[in-house]
């Protein structure tokens, strides 16, 4: 099942994943967002995978 994300143009698709990354960059860092350790543990590593994602599809893209 493809999310809607996936079906946006390649170059609207990075731009939104890495407002979405930002976003959550800024969650985890406001000490007030109410997180406890293992929501902030799973965002933090869900983060750390959009953005991995981000960078192989922007090479790709720019080879």
């Amino acid at each position: 099942m493809t999310s809607p994300i996936d079906k946006l143009p390649p170059a609207v698709r990075r731009i939104a994943k890495t407002v979405a990354a930002l976003a959550v960059d800024q969650i985890l860092d406001d000490p007030k967002s109410g997180l406890n350790k293992a929501d902030h543990k799973t965002l933090r590593g869900r983060n750390r995978k959009l953005k991995r994602e981000i960078k192989s599809e922007h090479s790709s893209e720019t080879a």
